[in-house]
């Protein structure tokens, strides 16, 4: 089982497994050299930081961001084990009857049993964020429920509680940690969320939010900094710059108002600003 559940992955020390968290929330920081710029950003309070180009707590220079693929992970093991390895994934399905091993997206994989579980990576579900924290636990549960003889997990925080938890099937003690940090951060369900997406440059997108848009909004609607994320284009490999604000209010009528409202506005941009809005969106 490939974890694709989440979209922010976290920088990790391929020697020690540390990894860096933001100073002002406590959640993981994603480095954003893919965008060419040399800073580390928190995907949930706008934090930004320097990049740094070794490990706080051991010294190493070899950092890398979490996540992998499943064809990645189907290629290694075809060469490592030297059998045919299946594929199972929403689109594709491949050696599924006959294949020895299969690997496969969660989704798939947790319909049916499994002699031996394998999970590649979860330390990007633990260090993912508190949306991706959440269905990681979903994830590790069911998949120890799946695997009838056996579950092995990749990780480098064995003790984490959330996979503790998880592997345990204790939900009481998973939701008794996990409620207090959206509690203190504002995140669902003691708030309710709606995703903006802009795409164009980043002077474009602050003079939007800064100058029109948070001026705008009424009291207990809150337009948190936006921060980067990459789009990607086709055809080809081209990426655009984007980035994403959430608006958050405790009444779920104010925040649908404030977002109706943010529509109309950008609605009317004439500098080639283009913008989504999602409302409750699945992961932040």
């Amino acid at each position: 089982m490939v974890n694709r559940i989440g979209r922010i992955v976290s920088l990790s020390c391929n020697r020690c497994g540390f990894v860096r968290v933001c100073p002002v929330c406590g959640l993981s920081l994603r480095s954003q050299g893919e965008l060419g710029v040399d800073f580390l950003f928190c995907g949930h309070c706008g934090y930004r930081g320097s990049g740094a180009k070794e490990c706080l707590a051991c010294g190493s220079d070899r950092l890398s961001s979490v996540g992998i693929t499943v064809e990645r992970v189907r290629g290694i093991l075809a060469n490592t084990l030297d059998v045919e390895v299946g594929l199972l994934t929403a689109s594709e399905r491949e050696g599924e009857g006959g294949a020895p091993v299969v690997v496969g997206t969660a989704r798939c994989v947790l319909e049916e049993e499994w002699d031996l579980g394998v999970i590649s990576d979860a330390d990007s579900l633990l260090f993912g964020g508190l949306d991706s924290t959440e269905k990681g636990f979903r994830f590790l549960y069911r998949a120890a429920e799946a695997s009838k003889d056996q579950l092995l997990v990749q990780t480098r925080s064995p003790e984490h509680p959330t996979l503790q938890a998880a592997l345990r099937g204790h939900y009481e003690a998973f939701a008794s940690a996990e409620l207090p940090k959206r509690r203190a951060l504002g995140y669902p369900p003691y708030t309710h969320l709606a995703e903006i997406t802009f795409e164009g440059a980043e002077e474009e997108v602050r003079h939007a939010v800064e100058s029109r848009l948070r001026p705008a909004l009424v009291s207990g609607v809150e337009l948190l900094d936006p921060v980067p994320i990459v789009v990607p284009l086709s055809p080809g490999n081209r990426r655009l710059p984007a980035w994403r604000a959430l608006l958050r209010s405790r009444k779920r009528a104010a925040l649908t108002e404030a977002a109706a409202l943010v529509a109309r506005l950008l609605a009317r941009d004439r500098g080639g600003l283009k913008t989504h809005i999602n409302m409750d969106p699945e992961e932040v």
